[in-house]
């Protein structure tokens, strides 16, 4: 055996050492990242022709093993900022109470005329004559007060998704009549709770929010955080004909069991992608929300970014998380981001779509960004102290079944749930500080984002495994094909509260009940 295929030899089990893994497992462990970088930072390459001469200092017994790079640690938490950061992605309306914990706004509700593509100009329903509707800013503990007047030729309300609100401010039917054509009503309420949240109809809200009725709501947390800006991203999709907006009557039995799937992808009203810009070191929170009447975004990130998951639906986590593969996001259901840009480039969201056997990205949004590659990792805001979720003891289990059952009714099949249609009567009652345990069962192949008015929930199992990756209070769950949820619910807002299936043509055609808390 000569030295030269020995020290070749050597060589190339020191190569595979400082490697960490064999190539197979280092290909599994690259297909798990969430965020794929669009450039690497160094290049690993081998040369088949190097070879040290056969000298004694160079055996292999006195050659030192080089030294790995010292781990970078990641740099101390930036501390709290004096003040909120920008909100951009809409137009935000503007205070009009000088009180700094009142905020009161005015929004009407009234049809128009787009123009959504040079080929497709329709009438739209808007508030305040906006596609998506204006932002309302405030912050937790603030008294929100909104003057509603409905311009349409038809009833509608204004439904604050995810607010835990009084009963009568909820903007559903079931306890106050909707807002009547030419009429005005006042909303107002304490905002209870900081995070993301939205507004829309809850009238014949498979046309309404179909036409254009939605908006963010975004109330901030007491402290302000450190990101250069915060970003609004209302991520929806709308089916079109080719000149316009495709007829809701009547509903074809496709419509009545997927939902209206939109033919094109919208974010913030306008045909997606859109294109922003940002710089290297710069620190942003992505608020989004799915507003589409039934499709599922399957989310992810592409670019020179680290992106971490920092709330949900009920606001900020106690423990940012990282995600694996995708972000689901169904209808109804709001994430924010944390998102820190270490190298220039362009950074990418993307939905993935099923073409066939295979998921196609489609691109929602790029931002293009400019400067120096920054070290890594970068430094993370500092975040207020969030409580864990509580430990209180369950004193009720119930189960509701959603499934879609012929109907003698012209209109044909209809969603049900536990049998039935639009019940009058609500299905269960319950005590004020309640916690039960709802198995949410999904009788057929459709999806159902699953959404509870007034409380909020944990996500505890699904079809008997125990959820780990689902943290934090949610008020929407997407309970998947034939599939069992289970949730643990907190019944702390006493009323007659709507749950429902958020794919907004499943409630329409009898998917839609409610619950009384006593």
């Amino acid at each position: 055996m000569s030295s030269r295929w020995f020290l070749g030899t050597i060589l190339v089990l020191i190569c595979l050492a400082l490697s960490g893994c064999p190539s197979e497992q280092l290909g599994q462990e690259s297909s798990k990242e969430w965020i794929a970088q669009t450039d690497s930072d160094t290049e690993l390459t081998t040369d088949a022709a190097q070879e040290f001469p056969e000298t004694e200092e160079h055996t292999p017994e006195n050659t030192p093993e080089p030294q790995p790079e010292p781990i970078r640690e990641r740099p101390p938490s930036l501390p709290f900022p004096s003040a909120y950061a920008k909100l951009t992605g809409g137009h935000v309306l503007k205070d009009e109470n000088p009180d700094p914990n009142i905020v009161e706004v005015t929004i009407e509700a009234k049809s128009l005329t787009h123009q959504l593509t040079p080929k497709h100009t329709f009438e739209i329903y808007a508030f305040n004559g906006m596609l998506p509707g204006p932002i309302i800013e405030t912050k937790v503990g603030d008294e929100l007060v909104v003057h509603f007047t409905n311009q349409l030729k038809e009833p509608t309300t204004i439904h604050w998704h995810g607010q835990r609100v009084p009963e009568d401010m909820d903007g559903v039917s079931l306890v106050r009549r909707p807002v009547q054509p030419g009429k005005t009503f006042t909303y107002r309420f304490k905002v209870s709770d900081a995070g993301t949240y939205w507004y829309h109809p809850h009238v014949h809200s498979h046309e309404q929010v179909e036409k254009g009725l939605y908006g963010m709501l975004v109330v901030r947390e007491k402290q302000p955080l450190a990101f250069t800006r915060e970003r609004a991203l209302l991520v929806d999709d709308i089916l079109l004909t080719e000149t316009g907006l495709a007829p809701f009557h009547p509903a074809s039995e496709q419509e009545k069991v997927k939902g209206r799937i939109g033919s094109h992808f919208l974010l913030n009203g306008k045909p997606a992608p859109a294109t922003y810009q940002a710089k290297t070191g710069e620190r942003e929170r992505w608020r989004i929300v799915n507003t589409a009447n039934a499709s599922v975004f399957r989310l992810e990130i592409k670019g020179g970014a680290q992106v971490r998951v920092i709330g949900v639906d009920s606001g900020l986590l106690a423990k940012p998380f990282s995600i694996q593969y995708e972000l689901l996001l169904s209808p109804g259901q709001r994430y924010d981001l944390e998102v820190m840009y270490e190298k220039p480039g362009t950074v990418e969201l993307n939905t993935l779509v099923a073409e066939g056997p295979k998921y196609v990205a489609k691109n929602l949004l790029r931002v293009q960004v400019s400067g120096t590659s920054v070290p890594s990792p970068m430094a993370y805001p500092t975040y207020p102290e969030i409580a864990t979720l509580p430990t209180r003891k369950v004193t009720r289990e119930e189960t509701l079944a959603f499934e879609l059952l012929p109907s003698p009714d012209p209109g044909g099949n209809h969603w049900k749930i536990n049998g039935q249609v639009h019940p009058v009567k609500p299905l269960f009652t319950f005590k004020t500080g309640d916690v039960v345990l709802f198995t949410l069962q999904n009788m057929n192949n459709p999806n159902h984002p699953f959404h509870l008015h007034g409380q909020f929930f944990e996500i505890i199992s699904r079809n008997g495994l125990p959820v780990t990756d689902e943290p934090g209070l949610r008020d929407t769950v997407l309970v998947s094909i034939q599939e069992r949820v289970v949730i643990k619910a907190y019944l702390d807002n006493p009323g007659r509260w709507m749950f429902h299936c958020h794919n907004l043509e499943h409630a329409h055609y009898g998917m839609m009940a409610h619950i009384k808390i006593e």
